[in-house]
């Protein structure tokens, strides 16, 4: 009899210390994300920027606006319904440049290229400035990236190497 005791103590730790596992695991997921932000490189007003708008995807600072809704339709990236109009009558450039989405579902969206280093300003436009790259119907998601830094006296240097076989 006191042997049976025993094995129950024994088997009942075990399980115990079973179910107790999955719950210390889940208090340790349960911690803020630790946030790291790298600036090395960048100017002070890029750095700036990001630091203000720091989102998981960039596009997600334009819901703010009353035009503006976002849809989702893959895995990544949102797509702007500005207006009501949307896909191919809502453009998105990048420093003037129209950005075309990967998949031609949508899954993809111009905005997956955007991201918060690359493009920490964000503007839609809808009115007739949308005229200048085109008839678009809904508006356009503007992009710019930070200003380039130059040295003081504008020299350009840099390294090329030639070969061949």
């Amino acid at each position: 009899m006191m042997r049976k005791t025993h094995l129950a103590r024994c088997i009942s730790l075990v399980m115990a210390g079973y179910a107790v596992a999955p719950l210390a695991n889940a208090q340790s997921e349960t911690t803020a994300p630790m946030l790291i932000r790298v600036t090395e490189g960048q100017s002070a007003e890029a750095a700036r920027l990001s630091a203000a708008a720091i989102q998981t995807e960039p596009v997600q600072r334009l819901s703010s606006d009353a035009g503006v809704s976002l849809s989702r339709m893959g895995g990544r990236g949102l797509d702007p319904v500005i207006r009501g109009q949307n896909e191919e009558r809502v453009e998105v450039l990048l420093d003037g440049m129209r950005v075309e989405g990967a998949c031609p579902s949508r899954m993809d969206p111009p905005t997956s290229r955007l991201s918060t280093a690359l493009a920490p300003v964000l503007e839609v436009r809808t009115s007739n400035r949308t005229l200048r790259w085109g008839p678009i119907a809904g508006g356009q998601v503007v992009a710019t990236t930070a200003a380039p830094e130059f040295a003081d006296d504008n020299r350009t240097t840099g390294h090329l190497t030639v070969g061949g076989a």
